[in-house]
Order: C-alpha cells, then structure tokens, then sequence
C-alpha cells in the first residue's frame, strides 16, 4: 500500500484511486466503501470524499444519493457516444502529432507495440488494455496541445470503463495501431487520421454486437 504524506493528501489519493479504476481494480458497477479507504490508507474521510468528488466529475465514479459511491458503468448507447466524440477529437490529436515527430517518439510507440503483440500472443488482457492506454495518451501528449490532451485522456478512460469483449478484434485493432504509427512516421496525417477512424468503429461495430447478443440471450432465457 502506499505511504500517504501529510501534504496534498487528497492529490495522492486522488491518484490512488484513479491509478486503480485504471488498472481495473475496481469493477465496473463496483462499490466503493469510503470508510474501508479511510482505514486502508490511513487518512481521515474528508480528503478521501474530496478526492471522490474529482473523480465524480471526471465521469469515473458516480455518487447515488443514499446508496454509496460506485465505479461509473456505461450503457452501450453512452459508450457508443464516446467512441463518436473520441474519433474526431483523435483525428485532430493525430495530425497534431505529425507536427512533432520524433525518433524517440516513433520508437516509444514502436515499443509498446511490440509489448502489445506479446500480450495478445500470451492472451494476456490486462496488460493489454494498459497498454492500449499507453499508446493512445502517447499520441494525445504528443499533439502538444494540453487541453486536447486532457479531454481525450478523460474519455479514454470512461471508454475504458465499458466492459465490451475485444477478443475477436484484438489483434484487428493492434493493426490499426500499426498503421497509425506508420502514418506518424511517414509525416502522413491522412494514413494516420483514416486508421484511428477504423479503430473506432470497429470498436463501435463491436459494441453493438456484443450488445445484441447478450440482448438475444436474454430474449431466450
């Protein structure tokens, strides 16, 4: 667990938790018991809630009048809407980007491509996901516009929150990645931009799948 220092005590919670929704921790749905934090990390209520309330506004928690606090879990429609939004702020993000290519930049991206490749191959979903995450903030950085940054990042994460099964896309999206970064690196906005609209839709495609037949399953029983 870790050590809380007496100064910006609600900045550091405020990151152990949004560090844990991240790492998928916390389920979708899933409770959070204010009290059991307090003790857990040693601190009073007050910072705790305050660091709540942050994340309330960020859409990853929700707070339910007389219920409790709970990790935002979004409806396929509400998911389907980020995924519209995320594609168009990401085709700005990518021709951005393009205006500060660098090696270490490519290479960066290159590396987590690489370890994204391993991890579809072990199966390995979580890493993954972090990953994902990764990939796509590196780009958001790389834009150089920080509110940009700060948008997408928000809705990056409240996407992240949708429990939507990739597997059959997974390695279809890695490809898309691909591509993205071949854009990137040819100084190709168009290739670039055209990639991170297929990565989105086949997402979007997915979701409404998933959702029909879990809808059809439901029908039957």
């Amino acid at each position: 667990m870790p050590v809380i220092r007496r100064e910006h005590i609600r900045d550091q919670i405020y990151s152990i938790l949004k560090k844990r929704i991240e790492n998928f921790e916390f389920s979708a749905g899933e409770r959070i018991n204010v009290e059991q934090l307090s003790r857990e990390l040693k601190v009073s209520r007050t910072p705790v809630w305050e660091a709540i309330h942050r994340l309330v506004q960020e859409g990853l928690l929700e707070n339910v009048p007389n219920h409790g606090v709970y990790v935002t879990e979004l409806t396929p429609e509400a998911a389907i809407e980020l995924y519209i939004v995320r594609e168009t702020l990401e085709r700005l993000a990518a021709r951005l980007a393009v205006n500060n290519i660098n090696k270490k930049f490519i290479e960066q991206l290159y590396e987590i491509l690489n370890k994204q490749k391993t991890a579809i191959q072990k199966g390995d979903l979580d890493a993954y996901a972090r990953l994902d995450f990764a990939f796509h903030t590196t780009i958001y950085k790389m834009s150089g516009n920080k509110i940009l940054y700060e948008i997408l990042e928000s809705i990056k994460r409240r996407c992240d929150l949708f429990p939507c099964n990739k597997d059959p896309i997974l390695y279809s999206l890695y490809e898309d990645h691909l591509e993205i970064v071949k854009g990137l690196e040819e100084a190709n906005p168009e290739k670039a931009v055209e990639a991170f609209n297929r990565h989105n839709r086949k997402v979007i495609a997915q979701i409404r799948e998933s959702y029909e037949q879990k809808t059809l399953k439901e029908v039957k029983v």
